[in-house]
Protein backbone atom coordinates (compact mmCIF):
# COMPACT_ATOMS: atom_id res chain seq x y z
CA UNK A 1 0.00 0.00 0.00
CA UNK A 2 2.81 2.33 0.41
CA UNK A 3 1.20 4.20 3.03
CA UNK A 4 3.33 7.10 4.47
CA UNK A 5 1.97 9.38 7.64
CA UNK A 6 2.27 13.26 7.60
CA UNK A 7 1.80 15.01 10.92
CA UNK A 8 1.50 18.97 10.58
CA UNK A 9 -0.62 21.58 12.42
CA UNK A 10 -3.58 20.38 11.09
CA UNK A 11 -3.01 17.16 12.95
CA UNK A 12 -2.47 13.67 11.09
CA UNK A 13 -3.61 12.19 7.60
CA UNK A 14 -1.91 9.64 5.18
CA UNK A 15 -0.60 9.37 1.90
CA UNK A 16 -0.67 7.11 -0.61
CA UNK A 17 0.42 6.64 -4.25
CA UNK A 18 -2.15 5.47 -6.54
CA UNK A 19 -0.10 2.84 -8.26
CA UNK A 20 0.26 0.02 -5.31
CA UNK A 21 -3.90 0.44 -4.59
CA UNK A 22 -5.13 -0.07 -8.43
CA UNK A 23 -7.72 -2.22 -9.27
CA UNK A 24 -8.47 -3.97 -12.88
CA UNK A 25 -10.08 -0.68 -14.04
CA UNK A 26 -7.03 1.81 -13.11
CA UNK A 27 -8.60 3.57 -10.33
CA UNK A 28 -8.37 3.02 -6.82
CA UNK A 29 -9.09 -0.82 -5.19
CA UNK A 30 -11.63 -0.46 -3.29
CA UNK A 31 -10.30 -2.88 -0.22
CA UNK A 32 -7.00 -0.50 -0.24
CA UNK A 33 -9.16 2.69 0.09
CA UNK A 34 -11.36 0.98 3.10
CA UNK A 35 -8.16 -0.17 4.96
CA UNK A 36 -6.27 3.06 4.70
CA UNK A 37 -9.47 5.12 5.96
CA UNK A 38 -9.88 2.47 8.48
CA UNK A 39 -6.07 3.19 9.77
CA UNK A 40 -6.51 6.95 9.53
CA UNK A 41 -9.42 6.72 12.22
CA UNK A 42 -7.98 4.38 14.17
CA UNK A 43 -4.79 6.93 14.56
CA UNK A 44 -7.30 9.65 15.07
CA UNK A 45 -8.82 7.58 18.12
CA UNK A 46 -4.81 6.95 19.50
CA UNK A 47 -3.93 10.89 18.79
CA UNK A 48 -6.77 11.84 20.92
CA UNK A 49 -5.96 9.18 23.83
CA UNK A 50 -2.50 10.16 23.81
CA UNK A 51 -3.52 13.88 24.11
CA UNK A 52 -5.35 13.43 27.35
CA UNK A 53 -2.65 11.22 28.52
CA UNK A 54 -4.84 7.85 28.63
CA UNK A 55 -3.56 5.73 25.36
CA UNK A 56 -0.93 3.24 27.90
CA UNK A 57 -2.72 -0.12 28.47
CA UNK A 58 -5.47 0.46 26.11
CA UNK A 59 -6.73 -1.32 22.77
CA UNK A 60 -8.47 0.19 19.85
CA UNK A 61 -10.17 -1.63 17.84
CA UNK A 62 -13.06 -0.61 14.96
CA UNK A 63 -16.53 -1.79 15.49
CA UNK A 64 -17.65 -0.99 12.80
CA UNK A 65 -18.24 0.75 9.82
CA UNK A 66 -19.49 1.98 6.52
CA UNK A 67 -18.10 3.49 3.14
CA UNK A 68 -19.13 5.55 0.45
CA UNK A 69 -17.36 5.90 -3.15
CA UNK A 70 -18.39 8.83 -4.69
CA UNK A 71 -15.78 9.32 -7.40
CA UNK A 72 -13.02 7.07 -8.56
CA UNK A 73 -9.84 7.79 -7.11
CA UNK A 74 -7.40 8.37 -10.00
CA UNK A 75 -4.36 9.86 -7.82
CA UNK A 76 -2.09 10.48 -5.34
CA UNK A 77 -4.81 9.37 -2.30
CA UNK A 78 -5.04 11.84 1.21
CA UNK A 79 -6.72 10.17 3.78
CA UNK A 80 -7.54 12.87 6.58
CA UNK A 81 -10.01 12.40 9.39
CA UNK A 82 -12.30 15.07 10.28
CA UNK A 83 -12.02 17.08 13.28
CA UNK A 84 -13.58 15.40 15.98
CA UNK A 85 -15.50 17.59 18.58
CA UNK A 86 -14.22 18.43 21.95
CA UNK A 87 -17.29 17.42 23.48
CA UNK A 88 -16.76 13.88 21.84
CA UNK A 89 -13.55 13.70 22.70
CA UNK A 90 -14.12 14.42 26.29
CA UNK A 91 -16.45 11.66 26.62
CA UNK A 92 -14.77 8.95 24.57
CA UNK A 93 -11.54 9.86 27.13
CA UNK A 94 -14.10 9.99 30.27
CA UNK A 95 -16.39 6.67 29.33
CA UNK A 96 -12.59 4.80 29.27
CA UNK A 97 -10.92 6.15 32.71
CA UNK A 98 -14.42 5.50 34.11
CA UNK A 99 -15.98 2.28 32.81
CA UNK A 100 -12.27 0.91 31.33
CA UNK A 101 -14.41 1.34 27.53
CA UNK A 102 -14.74 4.16 25.25
CA UNK A 103 -16.31 4.61 22.05
CA UNK A 104 -15.87 7.14 19.05
CA UNK A 105 -17.32 7.63 15.55
CA UNK A 106 -14.59 8.67 13.29
CA UNK A 107 -15.89 10.36 9.69
CA UNK A 108 -12.54 10.32 6.90
CA UNK A 109 -12.09 11.44 3.73
CA UNK A 110 -9.90 10.02 0.95
CA UNK A 111 -9.61 12.93 -1.45
CA UNK A 112 -7.76 13.39 -4.71
CA UNK A 113 -6.12 16.75 -4.61
CA UNK A 114 -9.04 18.82 -3.34
CA UNK A 115 -11.99 16.50 -3.98
CA UNK A 116 -13.38 13.93 -2.07
CA UNK A 117 -13.69 11.04 -3.22
CA UNK A 118 -14.50 8.29 -0.23
CA UNK A 119 -16.25 8.66 3.05
CA UNK A 120 -15.65 6.55 5.55
CA UNK A 121 -17.43 6.58 8.98
CA UNK A 122 -16.40 4.21 11.40
CA UNK A 123 -16.83 3.45 15.35
CA UNK A 124 -14.34 3.03 17.60
CA UNK A 125 -14.05 1.10 20.87
CA UNK A 126 -10.59 1.42 22.93
CA UNK A 127 -10.78 -0.43 26.09
CA UNK A 128 -8.30 -1.20 29.33
CA UNK A 129 -6.20 -4.61 28.67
Amino acid sequence: MQVGVVADEDGLHLVAPLEPNVNDKGTGFGGSLSALATLAGWCACLRILDKHDAGHGVEIVIQRSTIEYALPVTGKMIIVPRAIDGDAQARFVRMLSRKGLGRLAVVVEVRVADEVCVTFQGEYVARKV
